[in-house]
């Protein structure tokens, strides 16, 4: 799953989309005069408007606990304070459930259904940051697994060292804040049947 950088987000419930945006203006300056960000659809081939678009990565979680409703976490191979749930980016030809998918039979070998799609959770959204461009993370609701699927997870080696299922209660002594606040949102999501949204800005710039 990529990495998050460790930034504050915060946490509000999902609302709908606001009102569509104002059409483009027309403007008076001819089409070659205009940088392409400024220059109106209707004149802008389709990819030079692409490229004026911010880009950003996708990734698809799924959240998965016992059957005390104890969070499952894996832990990273690239930094060993890092647990997280499993998943990872979006390839091209994909869509987040079938990602999600994929992602948990290579990092537990735990085979998912196709359909139905199961709840969303959570999505996240976190700010470009330096070189990083913006991401959108979902997280899925995988339910609750049993003592005998957990005894059959298979990691892969190349990604996590270990899994653990823990109470939100001990998660908190052991997760980033950033970390934390996303298990929080879908423990509650999953408890009031309300998905969550989450943002993290960059950190603010200090001044050297």
């Amino acid at each position: 799953m990529t990495d998050l950088k460790p930034t504050d987000p915060t946490v509000a419930e999902l609302a709908p989309a606001g009102p569509a945006p104002a059409e483009l203006p027309r403007v008076g300056l001819p089409s070659a005069e205009l940088p392409p960000a400024e220059l109106p659809l209707a004149d802008l081939p389709l990819a030079d408007f692409l490229r004026t678009l911010p880009h950003g990565i996708l990734f698809a979680a799924v959240h998965f606990t016992d059957r005390q409703g104890r969070p499952l976490l894996l832990e990273s191979v690239y930094d060993p304070e890092v647990w997280q749930f499993a998943g990872g980016n979006l390839e091209f030809g994909s869509e987040p459930w079938e990602c999600a998918r994929r992602e948990v039979l290579e990092e537990t070998g735990l085979t998912l259904p196709q359909h139905p799609t199961p709840p969303l959770l959570a999505l996240l959204f976190v700010a470009a940051s330096g070189e990083w461009p913006f991401k959108v993370g979902v997280v899925f609701d995988g339910g609750e697994l049993t003592e005998a699927q957990l005894g059959a997870l298979v990691l892969d080696p190349a990604e996590h060292s270990a899994f653990a299922v823990h109470s939100l209660e001990h998660w908190r002594t052991v997760l980033a804040p950033n970390r934390l606040a996303l298990l929080e949102a879908v423990t509650a999501a999953r408890a009031t049947g309300r998905a969550a949204y989450l943002h993290q800005l960059p950190a603010p710039r200090t001044e050297g």
